[in-house]
């Protein structure tokens, strides 16, 4: 695979503003667009433990509008611009982006900086937005075939003690009950310059970028508070687990975790490698055995979930016909996977999993917005934005005897969370 040297395709600029405000400049003059990016040092895991769902709900409400711009408006303007905008929140961060006519910048960033300074939660928006949070838990959770698995699975990788034992969504309850109070706690908590980084990303002139910023950010004032997150321990993690739910599905299947490194251990990166030559595509060795061989599976595969402190491989098979339990899929997925810990992996399957993930990090990377969100990460999580110069390598660092070892290392105890869905 060709070696890409991203030093050549940008330079990345970098500042504090006196609130603290981490500031992220990349130049980029290819087309005259530009990706206003802001991240928030804040995901679900950052939760109390009874009002799961508020980092979800929050990014919601960041759209109900404020005093100079009501509700509609920053999309109204952000289109009528040509650009575009959305968000995601999820365990350790929430990221909103914007992509606009480069001559636009000063929109986005007049935007941003006014919900972040002024935005002010009401009854109504708080009330609007649970009710959104809330159709959107039935639709792709409960109503969805298979949709409690993720939810399931998270319960039983954790202990009830950590703020990885529930999903991004939270609980409808959860939500609904969020106060204004409670909102507005949560606001002056995380939603604050010095927990936050902004990213231009584009067709930009550095001085005035830098002008237009201070102008519109230098004002909001830091809150002088401490942030307290939650505690992690590796005490926290729990190594053998089982549940069962029936639902309105027309066959069963099972899914199975193991617990990984966090994204921020280079080990981390090897899991994938692990995931990809288990269960990405038809040449994969789950693949083979379920769906070739044995013929009891339709659809198999495996990926990593990633979080901060601790990540999850997960394995899943669905069943080809009703006759087919969970029980046999998950006696064929351990014997793919003590086949796997007795037999080294190919040469071939490595240099497969290296040129497929390097491929994928290389596209994630190829739009503005993709280009924002990876340095984002590495600024917030690692204060380290300049990481994506070497990270399209990481994959190539490892030897097959470095991926060997990791494999005894996740499933040589035997030791998996499952979680079985069978029709109802």
């Amino acid at each position: 695979m060709t070696k890409i040297n991203l030093k050549k395709s940008f330079t990345i600029y970098r500042e504090n503003l006196d609130n603290n405000l981490d500031v992220i400049l990349v130049p980029i003059h290819k087309s005259p667009v530009v990706c206003v990016d802001i991240a928030y040092r804040v995901g679900s895991k950052d939760e109390p433990f009874d009002k799961t769902g508020i980092a979800h709900l929050f990014e919601h409400l960041m759209f109900e509008g404020t005093k100079n711009n009501p509700k509609g408006e920053f999309d109204k303007l952000c289109a009528l611009a040509g650009g575009t905008n959305n968000a995601y929140t999820g365990f350790d961060i929430t990221n909103y982006f914007m992509l606009l006519p480069s001559n636009q910048l000063e929109l986005g960033l007049w935007l941003e900086a006014d919900r972040m300074k002024n935005f002010k939660i009401i009854k109504e928006s708080l009330q609007n937005q649970q009710n959104v949070v809330i159709e959107e838990i039935k639709q792709t959770v409960e109503d969805q075939p298979y949709g409690l698995w993720r939810e399931l699975m998270s319960a039983s990788a954790y202990s009830k003690d950590c703020s990885y034992s529930w999903e991004v969504q939270g609980t409808k309850e959860h939500v609904a009950n969020v106060s204004i109070k409670d909102a507005e706690l949560f606001r002056k908590t995380f939603y604050q310059p010095d927990n936050a980084c902004l990213l231009l990303v584009g067709d930009i002139d550095l001085n005035t970028s830098k002008e237009l910023i201070q102008k519109h950010f230098s004002g909001i004032k830091k809150l002088h508070r401490t942030i307290e997150r939650n505690k992690f321990s590796k005490s926290f993690l729990r190594h053998s687990a089982y549940q069962k739910f029936e639902d309105d599905v027309p066959t069963s299947a099972v899914f199975l975790g193991y617990h990984l490194d966090g994204f921020l251990k280079k080990q981390s990166y090897a899991g994938d490698i692990v995931a990809n030559i288990l269960g990405v595509g038809k040449s994969s060795r789950l693949w083979k055995r379920l769906v070739i061989e044995k013929q009891i599976s339709n659809e198999v595969g495996a990926y990593i979930d990633k979080r901060e402190h601790s990540s999850l491989l997960i394995i899943y098979a669905f069943a080809n016909t009703l006759e087919i339990s969970c029980d046999m899929l998950a006696e064929e997925v351990n014997s793919t996977l003590k086949e796997f810990l007795r037999k080294s992996i190919t040469d071939d399957e490595m240099q497969k999993a290296i040129n497929q993930l390097s491929s994928q990090m290389a596209f994630e990377i190829e739009s503005l917005t993709g280009l924002a969100d990876t340095i984002a990460q590495f600024a917030v999580f690692m204060d380290d934005p300049e990481k994506i110069y070497s990270n399209l390598d990481i994959y190539s660092k490892f030897s097959k005897s470095d991926i060997n070892n990791y494999i005894q290392n996740i499933f040589s105890s035997g030791n998996s969370i499952r979680v079985d869905a069978v029709p109802s």
